[in-house]
Order: structure tokens, then sequence, then C-alpha cells
């Protein structure tokens, strides 16, 4: 439904453990977004939410998001 953020590593060697990082990612996911934590405290952190793994690489995905408060805080008109 938009942009997404892809971030492709390429699989060099075969016999490292990848799906030990993959479930440390989606460890990492559960935790930002723990449903018994209302309002959630880490608003600003947007974690991957797609693992995709094939033979020659590995895909992290997650949606992109145009405009942060960085750069609103940054362009005219400011925020008051």
């Amino acid at each position: 439904n938009g942009y997404c953020v892809l971030k492709i590593f390429q699989i060099v060697d075969q016999s490292l453990p990848y799906d030990q990082y993959k479930a440390q990612i989606q460890e990492i996911y559960s935790i930002l977004h723990e449903k018994d934590i209302s309002p959630s405290p880490l608003k600003n952190c947007l974690p991957f939410q797609i693992v995709t793994k094939n033979d020659r690489s590995i895909i992290l995905t997650r949606p992109y998001i145009k405009d942060n408060l960085f750069y609103r805080l940054q362009t005219r008109p400011y925020l008051t």
C-alpha cells in the first residue's frame, strides 16, 4: 500500500547461522509491538516487518516514512 524500504544482505557463506539472526529480528519486532504497553513508549522505532530469505540473499522490509519529526522541525514554517 505504498513505498517500502528494503535492506538486502548478500549471503556469502552458507555455513553461517542466518536463521538465528532472523529469530532475533522477529523478537525485536515483537518487543516493539507489545500489545500490553499502551501507549507504546517506543513510538520512534520502526523495525523491519518482513524478513525474506532465499539461497542468495536476505531481504528486510519496512514501510517508508517520508517525513519524520527531525525534518519537520528543521523546515519552515517552524512548529511552535
